[in-house]
């Protein structure tokens, strides 16, 4: 009898999930019945309003037999076009009020926070901001624009930049309050994680956050986990000494840019930084070195030589780090060894590169031939050396484009992608199979052949036409 309540009660709620033929979503809601009447009873309150149902779902959560996340999330959908004001109070007050049955309060978790987020995100950036615009009328208060703010990362873009500023930007008179600054950066992170195109949007209306809030704005420039925020920490880095620190802790989250001139931006103003520094700054010198070296930023290694003679080891590791990570050697931290072979290698560079790219140019196959095979023993110049094979990928010899393509993989400069991209489309099917391959190594994962399906795999922030 009760399991068979139970199940009523379930096809109430999850109707018109049922009506739309979810098949994934009816199997979870299968499972949910079939783990027992505890767990049915939390998750369905069918005789309650809409925010009373949001409550019991969301409590049920903290249960040991919770239902599948699907399941909750399908439903708190159905009911966030009239519960979003409740889920805002919630949010403010930072815990659930108690229930009919007698429950007590309970404490709003990260997790049930990330529940209401999923639950909102169908509603839209228009409907999300008027609900809470409306909710806002007549509170001012800290926790309540907190509520707004941290609600808004489900469905808020670059559109509402100056909206969540003044959300989170301090009163006149007053100090920027710590839980405002903190949901302004994880908004814009959540943002920056749902909408591709939010970033570039956010760097380009970067004048619409005011210096209290830079702070946050750099971190989640680093939280984005995305190459393109180079360009939004070569802002931040040329404001001023003050956000010097933040800016190199945020470099070393991003994955390595693929896009050379953002890159070599920030990298001239970091080697800059690193002939002023005061070696007796030992921190800040180490976080310099850290973040060249993750930059593989090929004109510091000079630089980085001396410093392996450093008194401090925190600095004398980030050095030898660096100079591996940026050479593709793996010699110990022998000064004396990286400064011979540094110079060897620089007057390598200085003294080929021009040769090798008039054989490069020649399409002369044999000669080209010996030409790469030398390129690959010098991976320290691998990001110019792309720019060298640009020559060759497009040689009327067919034999010429693919050896291109084998050597940049091996040389291993993920900026090569976009040039091994065009080859995808190459007449020969030799030269497209080299270059398939090429980016399958850099890449490090299976990709689609053709070019506009890997396009969009290896940049998909970027319009496929």
């Amino acid at each position: 009898m009760v399991r068979s309540a139970v199940c009523l009660a379930v096809l109430c709620l999850t109707a018109p999930v049922w009506a739309r033929g979810d098949a994934s979503v009816a199997a979870a809601v299968g499972a949910a019945q079939n783990r027992g009447a505890g767990t049915g009873a939390r998750l369905v309150q069918p005789h309650l309003d809409p925010v009373a149902q949001c409550l019991h779902l969301l409590r049920a959560t903290r249960a040991a037999d919770a239902p599948p996340r699907d399941v909750t999330v399908a439903q708190l959908r159905r009911l966030f076009p009239i519960a979003l004001p409740a889920a805002l109070d919630w949010v403010a007050a930072g815990r659930l009020p108690g229930t009919t049955n007698d429950d007590g309060e309970q404490a709003l978790s990260e997790s049930q926070i990330e529940y209401l987020l999923e639950g909102i995100a169908p509603l839209g950036r228009h409907a999300l901001v008027a609900a809470a615009n409306e909710w806002l009328a007549g509170r001012n208060d800290i926790r309540a624009r907190r509520a707004v703010l941290v609600l808004s990362g489900a469905a808020a873009d670059s559109r509402d930049l100056a909206w969540l500023v003044q959300l989170a930007a301090p009163l006149p008179d007053t100090q920027l309050d710590p839980s405002l600054e903190r949901a302004f950066e994880q908004s814009l992170c959540a943002m920056f994680r749902r909408d591709l195109r939010a970033l570039p949007a956010v760097i380009a209306t970067r004048h619409l956050i005011p210096d209290s809030l830079q702070p946050a704005y750099t971190r989640a420039l680093g939280g984005s986990r995305d190459e393109r925020a180079v360009l939004g920490l070569r802002h931040v880095w040329d404001r001023g000494t003050a956000a010097e620190a933040l800016v190199l802790a945020q470099i070393r989250l991003l994955p390595t840019p693929r896009d050379g001139g953002d890159v070599e931006e920030l990298a001239s103003r970091l080697r800059r930084a690193l002939d002023r520094v005061d070696p007796g700054s030992s921190a800040r010198l180490q976080a310099l070195v850290f973040a060249l070296g993750h930059l593989e930023d090929w004109h510091s290694a000079a630089l980085l030589v001396p410093l392996l003679e450093q008194r401090d080891r925190g600095v004398r590791d980030a050095a030898v780090w660096s100079l591996r990570r940026i050479s593709g050697a793996n010699f110990a931290a022998d000064p004396a060894h990286w400064r011979d072979w540094c110079q060897q290698e620089l007057a390598w560079y200085e003294g080929r590169a021009e040769n090798l790219v008039q054989q490069l140019a020649s399409g002369e196959a044999k000669r080209a031939s010996l030409a790469l095979r030398e390129l690959v023993g010098h991976r320290m110049f691998r990001h110019p050396l792309v720019a060298m094979l640009d020559v060759l990928l497009v040689s009327e010899d067919k034999k010429a484009r693919a050896a291109a393509c084998q050597t940049l993989a091996q040389l291993g400069s993920q900026r090569a992608q976009r040039a091994l991209l065009e080859r995808l489309e190459d007449r020969d099917g030799t030269v497209r199979d080299a270059a398939w391959q090429a980016l399958v190594t850099l890449a490090g994962r299976d990709l689609p052949r053709k070019r506009l399906e890997c396009l969009a795999e290896l940049f998909p922030a970027e319009p496929v036409f």
